[in-house]
């Protein structure tokens, strides 16, 4: 790996960015367990494993955020090539994160740590109460990344993501639940 730069994207950088499959080769299912003291996930590998794709959610598109006072899109660099980016806005008194993505070949050289970095000073500058993300129990990977990263699974929702056309093709128990993972920032310098 290469040297890894993080800069805010200003209107004049967006040809730098090049499009970032959200594609990710999926090898275990997320477990999501109900406790007395809250929610709790853990892992069990798939039969197969398969590919999964995560389409970058609407309204983070890099050019809208890039132009917003309370928003910021983040672009990584490695060696001076885009590698990855996410946006982030305040939303509420908390920071959303609603986008981070790394390109396949950057992947495990701490591009997503430095783009997560770069948005948690956004959101302690920006006065919020802490960084919140959503994401699905379809993406293992940024699910363990986060718990990683010190992030607490707070709330879930199983209806949220099931009448998209993708998920409606699915039997109902299968389909994807929306995961709500939250780091509270407020007061850490």
């Amino acid at each position: 790996g290469g040297m890894v730069t993080v800069r805010r994207l200003t209107a004049a950088m967006l040809s730098q960015l090049t499009p970032i499959s959200g594609d990710a080769l999926i090898g275990e299912e997320v477990l999501l367990r109900v406790g007395r003291s809250g929610f709790s996930l853990a892992y069990a590998p798939m039969e197969r494993a398969e590919w999964r794709v995560f389409p970058a959610e609407a309204g983070f598109d890099p050019a809208a955020l890039c132009t917003q006072e309370a928003a910021a899109y983040y672009a990584a660099f490695v060696d001076g090539r885009f590698a990855g980016g996410a946006g982030i806005r305040c939303e509420g008194g908390w920071a959303r994160l609603g986008d981070i993505r790394v390109a396949a070949g950057q992947r495990r050289q701490g591009v997503a740590s430095a783009l997560l970095d770069a948005c948690e000073r956004f959101t302690r500058d920006r006065g919020c109460y802490g960084l919140r993300v959503e994401t699905s129990d379809q993406n293992p990977l940024l699910c363990q990344f986060l718990e990683h990263r010190g992030y607490a699974l707070a709330g879930m929702d199983r209806l949220r993501l099931a009448a998209s056309p993708q998920e409606r093709r699915k039997p109902l128990m299968k389909r994807a639940c929306a995961l709500y993972f939250y780091r509270t920032l407020e007061g850490r310098r």
